[in-house]
């Protein structure tokens, strides 16, 4: 059943869910053993972005990355939920980083091995992983090709089909047939109009712009400063030659995912809606790389006034510290409140009727201790 389609239209990485499987039924199922790997992963993320900040921007601008990115509050919601955004943002670190290592590394034959390997795993754990994987890996295959050695553009020209010839078989065995028919109507409002841009979608891209830096990447107040750095960086990354790779390989997965969502294939975030965020929760690490490089160079324009330039950093940190602990915007809709009221208020004659799309949480949180109820069902189609 976990490697076909999941009720309500839905469906969700294979080895995520198995690794899940496996947690709970050694801890029985418990809502902490299902939120565990979710926990892991999401650490793994963060501690594999310090090392990638440390390794590009080195010890002392590091912290412009990876502090906005400790305390994402949208991170830290999802990445302690059953859900597999945790997984997306661990393997889009964990392959920008190969990648890094592949150019730092001189294209070795083992780096390129591993970059190898982990593409292909991360395909089974994280759907976004594909823009990561496609991205990192085509930024790789044209500077393997530029160096005009035959051996070295060969050999990630190989690597890379590889990885792409398994997400087609992934593709054709299992997101194919698992994902719902009704995905394009229900995300109708989602998907980037970048194809057509015309009749008022300029004001999407206000809305979707403005939504991005408070979800998810967390800047509540002060966003224009934190945009302004992001443009900055996103010119400095790609005009400088010693950060040009990495600012490719950060931003060649935001392109694609933008032309996957135009062409109805991916939905992504709009206005302030925090639903939608979850889909995009990959890209922050792309984002706060760019935060930083545009940061560092506002600094460096500044070197003789050091009030400016730590007043300018902060103007970053301090929303992202503001939001990741006073603007937690997360209402969980959640359902054992009211069954722990229903426990003790419920008497001889009452009826409980549970809307159809509650019943898979009412199930579990009442499996222990069930209560009868009305079931709500699904409306059929048309």
């Amino acid at each position: 059943e976990l490697m076909g389609r999941l009720d309500w239209y839905q469906a969700a990485p294979p080895a995520f869910l198995l690794l899940a499987n496996a947690v709970g039924s050694i801890l029985d199922y418990d809502e902490l053993a299902l939120n565990f790997p979710s926990l892991i992963l999401g650490t793994g993320a963060f501690l594999l972005f310090i090392r990638l900040a440390i390794s590009i921007l080195g010890p002392a601008l590091a912290p412009l990355a990876y502090i906005p990115m400790a305390t994402c509050s949208t991170a830290i919601f999802y990445c302690s939920e059953f859900r597999p955004q945790s997984a997306d943002l661990f393997f889009a670190v964990a392959v920008l980083l190969a990648g890094h290592s592949v150019l730092a590394r001189r294209w070795a034959p083992s780096a390129l091995v591993g970059f190898t390997v982990l593409g292909i795993v991360s395909l089974w754990f994280s759907y976004a992983a594909l823009f990561v994987v496609a991205g990192v890996g085509g930024v790789l295959v044209v500077l393997a090709v530029a160096t005009q050695s035959q051996g070295v553009g060969r050999r990630m020209v190989l690597a890379f089909t590889i990885i792409m010839v398994h997400f087609a078989l992934l593709y054709l065995l299992h997101i194919r047939p698992s994902v719902g028919p009704d995905l394009h109507a229900a995300n109708s409002a989602a998907f980037a109009p970048v194809v057509d841009v015309g009749h008022g979608k300029w004001w999407w891209w206000i809305l979707a712009t403005r939504g991005y830096f408070q979800f998810p990447l967390g800047f509540w107040g002060f966003d224009a400063i934190a945009m302004l750095g992001l443009g900055v960086g996103v010119v400095h990354g790609f005009r400088t030659r010693k950060t040009a790779a990495i600012a490719a390989m950060a931003g060649a997965p935001i392109a694609l995912l933008l032309i996957a969502s135009s062409l109805g294939k991916y939905p992504i975030t709009t206005g302030i809606h925090e639903v939608k965020s979850r889909f995009v929760l990959f890209t922050i690490p792309f984002a706060y790389l760019f935060l930083a490089f545009g940061v560092s160079r506002i600094c460096g324009w500044l070197r003789n006034r050091k009030t400016l330039c730590l007043l300018v950093a902060s103007a970053l940190l301090i929303p992202s510290l503001y939001g990741g602990f006073t603007r937690p915007r997360f209402r969980g809709q959640e359902v054992r409140p009211l069954i722990e009221h229903l426990r003790h208020h419920l008497e001889t004659g009452d009826t409980v009727y549970v809307f159809h799309a509650s019943v898979p949480a009412f199930r579990y949180y009442t499996r222990a201790q069930p209560i009868a109820a009305v079931l709500g069902r699904p409306p059929r189609p048309g």
